[in-house]
């Protein structure tokens, strides 16, 4: 399995795309419970606000379809608000495109010419145990990209 991921934001929407190559497309989970199979769970933060970040996850689960879910917070587990989603899956990848909106990334604020702090996860469950590449947390990773 391997994953390339692509971030951008504009005054409205931080856009998140990646294609994961992968044998073995396995989810069955109900939407409190996608992350426990293959999907991504994503984290962002904004540099000036060091103690501040958020996660949201998605996946492609053949009991729901395309779902996609808040990490964190008194929402957590509920729809990302104005969130827009589409999951492809073609033999031997799964391409994902997300639009989120900037509201819906409670407590980070994104504007032009900030540093942000960005990681991603790529869940994988070809059997009975999850594995997975990377971090979701902003904070562990060194290095960020001004947009």
């Amino acid at each position: 399995m391997s994953a390339t991921g692509y971030a951008m934001f504009d005054d409205k929407y931080l856009y998140f795309a990646c294609v994961v190559k992968d044998d073995v497309q396995k989810n069955d989970e109900l939407a409190g419970r996608i992350w426990a199979q293959d999907s991504i769970q994503l984290g962002v933060g904004n540099m000036a606000y060091p103690d501040a970040y958020t996660e949201i996850g998605f996946g492609l689960s053949s009991t729901v379809g395309a779902v996609h879910f808040t990490n964190m917070g008194a929402d957590q587990g509920m729809p990302v608000e104005g969130m827009k989603l589409c999951i492809k899956r073609n033999p031997g990848e799964t391409a994902y495109e997300s639009a989120i909106l900037l509201t819906a990334l409670k407590g980070i604020f994104l504007y032009p010419g900030c540093d942000i702090r960005f990681a991603f996860i790529v869940n994988d469950v070809d059997t009975f145990a999850r594995k997975w590449i990377a971090t979701k947390d902003p904070w562990v990773i060194g290095g960020s990209k001004a947009f």
